[in-house]
């Protein structure tokens, strides 16, 4: 019994599409932000960011919060202590 080795068929190779590398190249030199390139939302003066921070932080700030009058949200009670600790 011989056995033949099977030619490449033509659906099997991968085409060239130089538009699409063109594009992919394009948004991998552009980059990401950094925090000097975040700008302050022009309605409220505001700047989003992520914070991280270490989850034994994280729950003396929801004892801290949730220990006070009222409802407050985390970001609302980060940025009040924040202020004051800045003062």
């Amino acid at each position: 019994m011989v056995i033949k080795k099977k030619g490449i068929k033509e659906h099997l190779v991968q085409p060239n599409f130089p538009d699409i590398e063109e594009a992919v190249e394009k948004v991998i030199s552009r980059g990401g932000k950094t925090t000097a390139d975040d700008t302050p939302d022009q309605k409220n003066g505001e700047t989003r960011f992520t914070l991280r921070l270490p989850h034994s932080l994280l729950k003396s700030v929801d004892v801290a919060r949730k220990s006070r009058i009222g409802t407050v949200s985390r970001n609302q009670f980060i940025v009040e202590m924040l202020n004051k600790a800045l003062k």
